[in-house]
């Protein structure tokens, strides 16, 4: 499954409760995608209303700090009120939550207190290596145990709640969809090929092990194109960095220019990156952890484990063997419909 339209009542006014800045805007733009014949309503931060345009959107301040968090939090129940009482319409109210925000579970409160049903969809149960946050996980916690239905992107992340939690609200799988890149990658096997590693450049992603494992190789360069949030790369001749948050025209031109995408995380519970590989048509080199596997079948990318040596021998195998990367490349098309 790639939309979350089975588990919606069309007879509803959906209402996307969307409340972050750039975590999981290409997920959620992906998700409207598929529910416009819904004409969904979007409640978002201000800082969104431009990028929702095509949609009737409710902004709502939302804080830029820790401290405001915690001040702007106890006025937070009367703002919820006061917004989803501005939303007019005949129909009943239903709320999808795409996205984890601290205020979160007062939309959610809002809902059971208004018979109103409500979606929440839980991409990360654990916080990551180099992100972990008590407080984060306790409001998501929070969040599942209100709301009225829980959607998983993979049975990973699924089997970490029930291990945690022992029950859950009802819930449903549905894997991340396929966000498109914009580009097709018809580049053919290149005896020195351009390595990609693309988004946000944090330490759990095994950005490290990448650069080390590279060393000597015989490319023509690695990309790391994202921004550095709390990991500093430092300049190699080997190493193309751009460190800014991305375009969807940059995204495309770095897809269609580099033979090989690399995701080389130590930790993971599902990839929007990983589907953008897919649509691009992308020969991908990917950790097996977590919810990945869930995301690929095994002759669709080249497998390996998040080390130095797995990685490195990997890559060997790969740019030496035109034979291997050319079946890849035809396994993972099929998959891509092109």
């Amino acid at each position: 499954m790639t939309s979350t339209e089975y588990v919606l009542d069309n007879n509803n006014q959906l209402v996307v409760v969307y409340l972050s800045r750039f975590g999981c805007l290409n997920y959620t733009e992906t998700i409207l995608k598929g529910l416009q014949h819904m004409d969904p309503f979007i409640i978002c931060c201000q800082e969104n209303v431009d990028y929702f345009s095509a949609y009737n959107t409710f902004p709502i301040d939302t804080p830029k700090s820790k401290l405001s968090m915690a001040t702007q939090s106890l006025s937070i129940a009367r703002k919820v009120n006061q917004l989803m009482g501005s939303i007019k319409t005949s129909k009943p109210l239903e709320l999808l939550i795409p996205a984890f925000h601290p205020w979160n579970h007062f939309f959610i409160n809002w809902a059971n207190k208004n018979d109103t049903e409500s979606s929440l969809v839980v991409h990360d149960f654990y916080t990551h290596k180099g992100e972990f946050s008590v407080l984060i996980e306790a409001l998501q916690k929070k969040a599942m145990a209100s709301a009225d239905r829980i959607i998983f992107l993979s049975n990973f992340v699924k089997e970490q709640a029930i291990a945690a939690c022992g029950t859950i609200p009802i819930s449903a799988v549905i894997p991340h969809p396929t966000i498109e890149a914009g580009a097709t990658n018809n580049l053919p096997y290149n005896p020195k090929p351009n390595l990609l590693f693309m988004g946000r450049v944090k330490e759990y992603k095994g950005i490290n092990l990448l650069i080390s494992a590279i060393q000597d190789l015989p490319i023509n360069k690695l990309t790391i194109a994202g921004e550095q949030t709390g990991l500093a790369i430092e300049d190699s001749p080997k190493l193309n960095i751009i460190d800014k948050y991305l375009t969807q025209a940059e995204i495309a031109a770095l897809l269609a220019s580099h033979e090989i995408l690399v995701l080389p995380y130590l930790e993971a519970t599902q990839s929007g990156i990983l589907t953008l590989g897919i649509s691009a048509r992308m020969v991908m080199l990917v950790s097996a952890v977590g919810g990945l596997p869930e995301q690929l079948n095994e002759d669709m990318a080249v497998w390996v484990k998040p080390t130095i040596q797995s990685i490195r021998e990997s890559l060997i195998n790969l740019i030496s063997n035109e034979e291997m990367y050319s079946k890849v490349k035809t396994n993972i098309s099929k998959l891509s419909g092109q």
